[in-house]
C-alpha cells in the first residue's frame, strides 16, 4: 500500500509540475477575477506541497514498518534474553499506529489529486471566460 502511495504521489507532482511549468509559467492567462487567480496559486502550491512531503512520509513510513517487522520476528530470540512479551505487544502496537498513519496519508494524496482538479478545471474556466470577453459598459455598441 505504501509503495502505491509513493508512486501516486510521484505521479501527481509531475503532474502538477508540468501543468504549471506549461500553464502558469509560460502562457498564464489571467482572470479578471483576483480571487480566480488566488485560488489557481493556492491550489497549485497545495497539489505540488502534498505530494513531496506524503511521499517522503510514505518512504521513511515503510522504512520504520519493515523495521518493526523484523523486530517482531526477532521478539520471540529476544525472550531468551530476559526481554518480556510486553516488549513483543509494544511493537505490534506501533504498527497498528503506523496502519492508521497510513489511512492518513491515503487521505491526503486525494486531497493532493482534488486540488490538482480543481486546479485544471479552474484553468479552464478562466481559459472561457477570456475567449467569451463580456462588455465593459453597460451597452455593447458591437451589436447595433
Amino acid at each position: 500500500m505504501l509503495t502505491l502511495i509513493i508512486v501516486a504521489n510521484t505521479a501527481l507532482a509531475i503532474l502538477t509540475s508540468v501543468f504549471i511549468v506549461k500553464e502558469i509559467l509560460i502562457n498564464f492567462k489571467e482572470s479578471k477575477n483576483r480571487i480566480k487567480n488566488i485560488c489557481i496559486f493556492f491550489l497549485a502550491a497545495v497539489s505540488l506541497f502534498l505530494p513531496f512531503v506524503m511521499g517522503r512520509g510514505a518512504f521513511y513510513m515503510s522504512l520504520h514498518r519493515d523495521g518493526l517487522e523484523n523486530d517482531l520476528i526477532n521478539a520471540d530470540k529476544t525472550e531468551i534474553i530476559g526481554i518480556g512479551p510486553e516488549y513483543k505487544n509494544d511493537i505490534q502496537n506501533q504498527l497498528d499506529n503506523l496502519k492508521k498513519d497510513e489511512n492518513n496519508l491515503v487521505v491526503f494524496t486525494i486531497l493532493g489529486y482534488i486540488s490538482y482538479g480543481s486546479m485544471v478545471i479552474l484553468n479552464k474556466n478562466i481559459v472561457k471566460e477570456i475567449k467569451i470577453k463580456k462588455p465593459e459598459g453597460k451597452w455593447d455598441f458591437n451589436k447595433l
